[in-house]
């Protein structure tokens, strides 16, 4: 951690892994929810950003969104579904980038998620 900053810094995944984590109340196995920020090597920059409990998207949805609310707000766009580790993903394409919206069993949003497809789907992104 950081000398004045409450944003915790690790390798993310195992030691030999090519990404790095900062979060700040996010856990790195994403169950509690918070702002986690993963980079992959200082060339490539960022992979991908899971928003804090609270934030919203410019659509007006966020963590507790219902599916239903998600995909009425984000009608028109690219929309996938993805299910890693058996947790239902709405991907919504938006240009180069991805959001990505975890839900849980009650089809609740769980964990929102920004960036490149792979992260925003979920999926493991590091080596």
């Amino acid at each position: 951690q950081a000398a004045g900053s409450d944003l915790t810094h690790s390798p993310a995944g195992n030691p030999a892994s090519t990404c790095t984590e900062f979060w700040r109340g996010h856990t790195p196995d994403g169950v509690t929810p918070g702002l986690a920020l993963m980079i992959t090597d200082p060339k490539a920059g960022v992979m991908g950003i899971f928003a804090p409990p609270g934030a919203m998207t410019d659509a007006g949805v966020g963590i507790g969104s219902t599916r239903q609310q998600v995909v009425q707000a984000y009608a028109g766009y690219h929309i996938e579904y993805a299910s890693p580790y058996r947790i239902t993903v709405i991907l919504v394409q938006s240009g180069a980038n991805w959001l990505g919206f975890a839900l849980g069993t009650d089809n609740v949003v769980r964990t929102v998620s920004v960036g490149t497809k792979p992260w925003a789907s979920g999926m493991e992104v590091c080596g």
